[in-house]
């Protein structure tokens, strides 16, 4: 499987190249013509022969996010398996033994997508809205009180100085632990969480969302982290809003 090869098929339905890894994952995403607020997202996932070496195993799936890259977790990211294309075995898995298969599989897979993000959308998408809506709104007003046109290090070096003692053993606590999941990105997850402590009591008082300062026992934060970062990182698909 070749990703620009991929990539060239999909750029005619509006998806881009999001990011692509060592491990055999791709990502491409464009934003939903119909609900703003959602991504509509294909990965594909690959893995190497034993013996050989080579990558020649592939799967796929469509998806429903509302952010568009790393930080896509399952509480705010719908999936489905795209099913039915060629060599695939049982479990939904294709393997590519030659440069014409992969071809043949990547035109199917391009083929084949919009039925499978037509079915995901109706089965999904209004629940992700109605569900995510605290969440979007709350990120997204984190997200206004920062300094767009400010460098990282700079938004990291005016929080520090913003934050009282209280509001920074609390930043120490939620660093603790492991919520990075955008690779590269520990500053926007720092950035984060600063402004979640800087300003959960102005913009969501009643939700008490610094009452537990780890975010796997509170998956509320854990959820603003993930989609908080993602915009700092400024992820492919993000636009201005």
């Amino acid at each position: 499987m070749k990703e620009k090869r991929l990539e060239l098929l999909l750029k005619v339905q509006g998806y881009s190249l999001a990011y692509s890894n060592a491990t055999g994952e791709v990502l491409f995403v464009r934003r939903c013509p119909h609900m703003h607020e959602l991504f509509e997202r294909l990965s594909v996932h690959g893995s190497r022969d034993s013996i050989s070496g080579r990558w020649n195993a592939f799967w796929s799936a469509a998806e429903l996010s509302i952010v568009p890259g790393c930080s896509a977790v399952k509480e705010i990211c719908k999936s489905r398996t795209v099913t039915g294309l060629p060599f695939a075995s049982s479990r939904s898995t294709s393997i590519l033994n030659d440069d014409d298969m992969a071809k043949a599989w990547e035109m199917a897979l391009a083929e084949g997508l919009p039925d499978v993000r037509k079915k995901l959308l109706e089965e999904e998408a209004e629940n992700l809205k109605r569900s995510t809506s605290e969440l979007r709104r709350v990120c997204q007003e984190y997200y206004t009180k920062l300094d767009r046109n400010a460098l990282p290090m700079e938004s990291l070096e005016r929080i520090k100085k913003q934050i009282n003692p209280v509001q920074r053993s609390l930043v120490e606590n939620i660093q603790k632990y492991p919520v990075v999941t955008i690779p590269n990105n520990v500053t926007s997850y720092q950035i984060a969480i600063g402004l979640i402590c800087l300003f959960a009591n102005d913009i969501e008082p009643a939700n008490q969302i610094l009452s537990v300062s780890n975010p796997y026992e509170d998956r509320r934060l854990f959820l603003r982290l993930q989609v908080l970062a993602s915009r700092i990182a400024h992820e492919k698909g993000w636009d201005e809003q």
